[in-house]
């Protein structure tokens, strides 16, 4: 009898250990947590309302060279004003500015928030039109007078597409100008020159590069 009892005792820890191994293979088999799902990249346009820009273009509302402060209260429209100079003097301009946020890539430029921009506005400055088009195809004589505003208003919409990454903004834009006063130009007539109807639209494209701080 004390041989089976000897048995008995020497198979405990075999089925013990049988009885674990099935434990740990039965719980493993039944671990259905899921992976952690990848970080959602932070929607600058959201994170940061408030842009400054530098910019720069050929008849943009701004002029030659200026610069804008942004305000978005949503990420899907922001208000807009800036000033600036072309080559006559001091241009200011303000824009009600509508975006389609596509949001962050997770590509190779991952962490850049991207959209396209729909602005429409309001600026007011000197300028003078030279019809540098007709002067430089005209074949006879001077070609038509300048034209001469003291102040000449504008309504301006352009589309573009903007970038942000973590603080920095870059935005390029292209658009079209309405001149609201043609009739209060003056003519710079010269000998030679004759007068030619105002022209009423210009066609600008810029770009803007900035901080959201």
């Amino acid at each position: 009898m004390h041989w089976i009892a000897l048995l008995l005792s020497l198979s405990e820890p075999t089925g013990s250990a049988t009885l674990s191994s099935s434990s740990n293979s039965a719980s493993r088999g039944n671990d259905t947590t899921a992976p952690a799902p990848a970080p959602v990249p932070r929607d600058e346009f959201a994170a940061r309302p408030v842009t400054i820009e530098s910019r720069l273009g050929f008849g943009i509302p701004t002029g030659l060279f200026g610069g804008a402060l942004s305000y978005s209260p949503v990420p899907e429209v922001g208000l807009e004003c800036g000033a600036g100079t072309n080559t006559v003097g001091l241009q200011l301009a303000c824009g009600l500015r509508g975006r389609l946020v596509l949001g962050a890539s997770r590509n190779w430029d991952a962490g850049v928030s991207r959209a396209f921009t729909l602005t429409s506005g309001f600026s007011t400055g000197p300028y003078v039109d030279n019809h540098d088009f007709a002067k430089l195809t005209w074949v006879d004589g001077p070609g038509p007078a300048s034209r001469s505003y003291q102040r000449a208003y504008w309504w301006n919409t352009d589309v573009g597409a903007e970038g942000r990454y973590e603080s920095l903004v870059l935005r390029v834009f292209v658009g079209a100008a309405l001149l609201l006063n043609p009739g209060s130009g003056t003519d710079l007539v010269t000998d030679g020159a004759y007068v030619q109807r105002p022209s009423t639209s210009l066609f600008y494209f810029g770009i803007g590069v900035g901080l959201a701080p």
